[in-house]
């Protein structure tokens, strides 16, 4: 029999591009109205016609989300009584509880393998998308082509004038710079990035009978993990290690193939082709490593996740 896929599936995959490729993009319409939120939204109030499943099973990860949103509740509250600030706390309390129904409504739209279909199709591109902008962002000569053209929208990057102040300053000629998206700043792509970058291996995987859809995969299993790399920050790194030893051990003999393609190709290119050390930022991650190893507390962002990691409940007190 001919499976059917609801709308509102196609519509969570959008969702998932959306999150991945512009997340912030938004219509200042009094208060600004997040495309994101409105998809979301669309998904909670949507009935779920023809869908096999109509309540969400219950899992032990289902108790910490009501937690968490719970403790979001309480310190919109906290800080409407500390600061007066009455509307903005209604209206962020809406986005976080509009955010957080996602959770409930995955579920209910992908309860088979088939239904895996437009949302893996929202995450290749939307995963694509961000890596492509990654690389150019941090590539000098590509960086103005960016930078002034999606960049420098309101809609897809609202306070994009702090971003070209940093570029005019920081960026200035062809040098390199940390890589970033539409999502934020480099650590915050690094994430969304890893995050689900494996799943593209799932999507390549999938796609077997489209060609197109099987090379968007193939691009985004290799593109991917550049964009990452190209963040140039020491847990971007580690990541992108971390998902290889997984795939090379435990993987999918397809994924291993991939990745055995796309090192071949990197060692070529390095060796064969003259590079321009200014395109690169490599020695930003080497030696930030060393002053990490070296004297860990001479860097306050570094002593900061130091204790994070090591003191964990005291650091939260201290930070609440």
């Amino acid at each position: 029999m001919t499976q059917k896929i609801n709308w509102q599936t196609w519509l969570a995959g959008l969702l998932i591009l959306v999150l991945l490729a512009a997340p912030r993009s938004r219509l200042n319409v009094g208060a600004p109205l997040y495309f994101i939120d409105v998809l979301a939204f669309i998904l909670l109030i949507s009935p779920l016609n023809g869908s096999r499943y109509s309540w969400v099973p219950k899992t032990p990860f289902s108790q910490i989300i009501y937690v968490y949103l719970v403790f979001i509740i309480f310190s919109e509250l906290r800080g409407m009584m500390a600061y007066g600030t009455l509307v903005d706390s209604i209206y962020m309390t809406g986005r976080f509880i509009i955010g957080i129904s996602v959770f409930f409504t995955l579920p209910k739209l992908v309860s088979s393998e088939f239904d895996l279909t437009p949302v893996l199709k929202g995450v290749v591109i939307g995963t694509l998308a961000s890596s492509v902008m990654v690389i150019m962002y941090s590539l000098g000569p590509l960086r103005p082509l960016i930078v002034g053209t999606l960049y420098s929208s309101e809609i897809l990057n609202p306070g994009w004038e702090r971003l070209v102040q940093a570029v005019q300053v920081f960026g200035a000629g062809e040098a390199a710079m940390r890589g970033r998206s539409l999502v934020g700043a480099a650590t915050l792509t690094a994430g969304f990035i890893a995050s689900v970058w494996p799943l593209s291996f799932l999507a390549y995987k999938r796609f077997e009978t489209s060609i197109l859809w099987k090379r968007i995969a193939l691009a985004t299993t290799i593109i991917a993990p550049i964009g990452v790399l190209m963040t140039y920050g020491r847990g971007a790194w580690i990541m992108v290690g971390c998902v290889i030893i997984l795939i090379a051990f435990f993987g999918m003999a397809s994924a291993r193939k991939i990745l055995l393609m796309a090192v071949a190709g990197a060692v070529i290119m390095f060796t064969q082709f003259e590079i321009d050390s200014d395109l690169i930022y490599i020695e930003r991650v080497i030696q930030s490593s060393q002053d990490t190893i070296e004297n860990p507390f001479a860097d306050v962002s570094t002593t900061e996740r130091l204790f994070s990691y090591v003191e964990p409940f005291e650091h939260l007190a201290e930070n609440p």
